[in-house]
């Protein structure tokens, strides 16, 4: 039968923290501001660091470990920015709705029908004959 090996688990250093992370490779802590880095040069292979596809590479993944690393504020922070956005949306939905509504009962008024037309022009005739 196999030996069984019953070791209790290692803890964690004491300077451990949320902002280090373990490197499951080497066992080494890595702040997270290192691996933060080290994900932006794995992603940005290639670009220049003054080239556009850098920047927006390199903000995506500082965003993407913001959102991972600190939900609550991201997700705060996202609901501050969009409630006013939707709101005004709303808004403006509402008096564009108004407009086109305005727009056909001003229209359903002053439209004519061929036969009010022709009326119409008939008595114009009549008129200048009078005049005349």
């Amino acid at each position: 039968m196999a030996e069984v090996h019953n070791e209790p688990p290692t803890p964690p250093p004491d300077s451990a923290t949320a902002d280090s992370m373990i490197n499951p490779a080497g066992g080494v802590n890595k702040t997270l501001e290192q691996v933060t880095e080290e994900m932006i040069a794995n992603y940005t292979q290639g670009y220049e660091e003054d080239s556009i596809q850098y920047y927006v590479i390199s903000n995506a993944v500082r965003l993407f470990i913001y959102a991972a690393t600190q939900p609550s504020e991201f997700f705060s922070t996202i609901a501050l920015v969009l409630v006013p956005l939707l709101c005004l949306s709303a808004f403006c939905s509402y008096k564009l709705l108004n407009s086109i509504e305005g727009s056909k009962e001003g229209k359903k008024g002053h439209h004519r029908t061929k036969k009010e037309k022709a009326e119409s022009a008939r008595n114009k005739a009549k008129k200048s004959k009078k005049d005349l």
